[in-house]
């Protein structure tokens, strides 16, 4: 663990902290390469579109995934063995139901010489015993099988049983696991799994559930939800755990989806698999029963583990690292849980999501621990004046955290993934209310993605920033310090279609880092990728445009776009702000960045006169203008620069607020649908014909604002509706007494789901000479 303390707001963080990431654990392979030369693997692909030069590469918007193959012609002995030896599961009792049964362990040569004389034994299994110990040579193409018998006796409860078998032999040294899962006498023989957009997943009674039996009246419930999100290996060696505790009054089958805690784990891509246990049923009090004895975190753990391997959806049943959150008032049993889990090494992660009402000593010695990340949240509005509130709780930990000499960080409103990866304990004032806090922003899954847990894939690289400048192109990006990666690689695509590796290579060893791409041609599209050795190449991020312009002037595209699980999106990354980008004239140079880098000082508008700031769907759960982003949006139109802000949701999360009226000028009385998907140019800008927007080659815009113009403002565009209500306004002038004259022109619903996109390159061009 890090010894700094470091407390940052996150308008403060634009150069962060170098942070060397951890080197990669074992990829398990379960065959090895003999003595001979290896022959080198090579990368085929499409070749790129004329202007953009670069190493050829994959194609498609669906990310790359160029095809691999060997170029040189492998020579030795290759031992192949199974991933594992599995025996399966029997429910515990006085007797098995059905007694495991001897298993066959086929080995085979698959290379072209033969391998040294084997031997095989057997580590931390005494329940195994093999036919042959003694293997001898295997000729190239010829294959053995050992017999592999289990001996578990009954009535011993249940348990997890593993062993490994070690070959061995020269340059060959195998590993392979074996495995056999024993229930509970009480598990349920059939639990039905389900599966949907976002995991597989099961809700059961367990007998390690916190209350396994309850009273008549129902009071508690012995109900667990357990799910694996659909990138979750489940080949990897071990099996990480999130758990999350519900608050007072919890109901499972409510809390989950309220705070969209299988989406999140999703979100996170974790490989883990999420356990929310049911507490007290609808009880306003805390009591998660088992959970809170000395190993109950454990066994909970591990049943959930046994239930997953005899569905089928984990193939090696080992318990890796555990993390757990807690909401509102779990907080008491989870002071307990930190120090009697019984999980080995102590609990990865532990999250308070505005809980930490009391028993700071606890969190205290937990965080002092070090064993593992540390986070508590708190709402900064409402009730937080008492002595017994989250917030004054964490407001008073943290200078005792580092006058231990641990690092520590306050972060407001927005969870920075560059300050949660590089910090140990962190403070985050989340600056929303208390039912919320577990899924504002994403808390949890921005937690947990910058958690100890092992990655499901090899992380995507955020991009931050991008432009073009002078033949080179520059990005800038986080990298997850969990990922690892061999190598981070750029694409570019002058169609938005056909994309093109332009260059690759580590960015540094920072947690920001950026690289800089000889290129030829004036504009093209930019997304990146990376990739691990043991994961492979990740799935391609965003996706941005840039131009160096022939002498207009300089927009920045600034996507905030963060809403995509509730129903409306289901899409993490996307072309958005391409779009709008490609849609600039194109002697206009074009910039493009996320919210987050503009908010902390990554994104310079520094000689731009337009700003595009892109909300999308953004709303009560992810602010289209989040709090960070106010000040330098204030400091731009302050200084006489120009914005079009964007969205459908701006003025329903923002209703009362002084920044809707005083900066985007935009008179918000609850007009959350103008029934239309359909507007037309008015006042200063009547010559834009009538437009559609939320076509079906973009998303839907179930809720398009209505936008009156505050005080000197105007309407500039309207809803072809029976009332022709305002759809956007436009204020040209000075933001403050004394200030030179800036422009804003707010829009109610989000430009780039205009169509056809012909008709949306008009469009925003249209608005960018009216708002100039």
């Amino acid at each position: 663990m890090r010894h700094l303390s470091l407390t940052l707001a996150a308008a403060c963080l634009c150069a962060l902290l170098a942070c060397q990431p951890p080197g990669p654990e074992g990829t398990g392979e379960t065959y090895v390469p003999g003595g001979g030369p290896q022959g080198v693997s090579g990368v085929s692909g499409e070749s790129g579109e004329t202007g953009v030069t670069g190493k050829t590469g994959p194609t498609g918007k669906t990310g790359p995934t160029g095809k691999t193959g060997p170029t040189g012609q492998a020579h030795g002995p290759k031992l192949v063995t199974p991933e594992a030896v599995q025996f399966g599961y029997r429910k515990d009792g006085a007797t098995f139901a059905m007694p495991f049964t001897a298993q066959t362990l086929h080995l085979e040569n698959a290379g072209d010489e033969p391998t040294p004389a084997l031997t095989l034994s057997i580590e931390d299994g005494a329940w195994v015993a093999v036919s042959n110990t003694n293997l001898g040579v295997i000729a190239p193409g010829q294959g053995a099988d050992i017999t592999v018998t289990p001996t578990i006796a009954a009535g011993q409860g249940e348990r997890i049983m593993r062993a490994t078998l070690r070959l061995k032999g020269g340059a060959i040294d195998v590993t392979v696991p074996a495995y056999a899962a024993i229930g509970h006498a009480n598990l349920p023989d059939q639990i039905p799994f389900s599966d949907d957009d976002w995991a597989h997943r099961a809700v059961a009674p367990l007998p390690r559930a916190p209350h396994p039996t309850w009273p008549q009246a129902e009071q508690y419930k012995a109900h667990v939800h357990m799910s694996v999100a659909k990138d979750f290996r489940k080949s990897a060696r071990t099996v990480d755990a999130i758990i999350a505790l519900h608050g007072f009054g919890g109901i499972l089958s409510a809390t989950v989806p309220a705070h969209d805690y299988v989406e999140q784990a999703a979100y996170s891509h974790r490989n883990a698999i999420l356990i929310v246990p049911q507490g007290k049923y609808n009880y306003a009090g805390d009591d998660f029963g088992q959970l809170r004895q000395q190993d109950g975190v454990r066994k909970l753990v591990e049943e959930a583990i046994i239930v997953l391997y005899r569905d089928g959806a984990i193939t090696h049943p080992v318990m890796g690292k555990v993390a757990i959150s807690s909401h509102s008032g779990a907080y008491v049993s989870l002071a307990d849980m930190t120090t009697k889990s019984g999980v080995p090494g102590g609990l990865a992660g532990v999250y308070l999501c505005d809980s930490m009402y009391g028993l700071a000593d606890a969190y205290e010695a937990y965080a002092e621990s070090q064993a593992g990340r540390f986070v508590t949240n708190y709402q900064n509005i409402g009730d937080n004046s008492g002595a017994d509130e989250p917030g004054v709780e964490s407001k008073a930990l943290q200078p005792k955290l580092v006058a231990s000499g641990l690092q520590t960080a306050l972060i407001v409103d927005r969870p920075l993934p560059e300050i949660l990866a590089a910090t140990d304990n962190v403070f985050h004032d989340t600056i929303n209310n208390h039912g919320m806090t577990p899924e504002y922003q994403y808390n949890l899954g921005e937690y947990w993605r910058a958690s100890l847990l092992e990655p499901s894939v090899t992380p995507t690289p955020l991009l931050r920033s991008a432009s073009l400048v002078a033949g080179t192109l520059h990005v800038a990006f986080f990298a997850e310090p969990s990922s690892v990666a061999t190598v981070y690689r750029v694409y570019g695509s002058t169609d938005g279609t056909t994309f093109t590796l332009l260059g690759e290579g580590d960015g540094g060893t920072s947690l920001l880092r950026s690289l800089d791409v000889p290129v030829t041609g004036a504009g093209f599209y930019v997304r990146m990728t990376a990739s691990r050795d043991d994961l492979g190449e990740g799935p391609a991020g965003d996706t941005y445009f840039v131009r160096a312009g022939s002498g207009g002037g300089r927009v920045v595209i600034v996507d905030a776009f963060d809403r995509y699980f509730d129903g409306k999106m289901n899409q993490e990354y996307h072309d958005f702000a391409a779009r709008l980008g490609a849609d600039v004239a194109a002697t206009d140079s074009v910039v493009a960045c996320a919210d987050e880098a503009f908010e902390t000082g990554g994104c310079s508008v520094s000689g731009a006169d337009i700003v595009v700031w892109m909300a999308g769907l953004n709303s009560s759960q992810n602010p289209p203008v989040p709090v960070g982003s106010r000040t330098p949006l204030t400091a731009f139109l302050e200084s006489g620069g120009r914005l079009i802000m964007t969205g459908a949701e701006i003025g329903f999360q923002m209703s009362g607020d002084a920044f809707l009226s005083g900066k985007l000028k935009v008179a918000y009385a609850g007009g959350d649908d103008s029934g239309s998907s359909v507007a037309i140019g008015a006042g200063a800008l009547t010559s834009i014909p009538a437009f559609s927007f939320g076509g079906l080659d973009s998303y839907a815009v179930d809720y398009p604002d209505i936008f009156p113009p505050a005080s000197g403002a105007s309407t500039v565009l309207k809803y072809t509706n029976a009332s022709g209500t305002s759809a956007a306004v436009l204020f040209k002038g000075a933001f403050k007494s004394g200030a030179p004259a800036g422009a804003v022109l707010s829009v109610g619903f989000p430009l780039e789901t205009i169509t056809p996109a012909a008709t949306r390159g008009s469009v925003v061009r249209a608005l960018i000479d009216g708002v100039r």
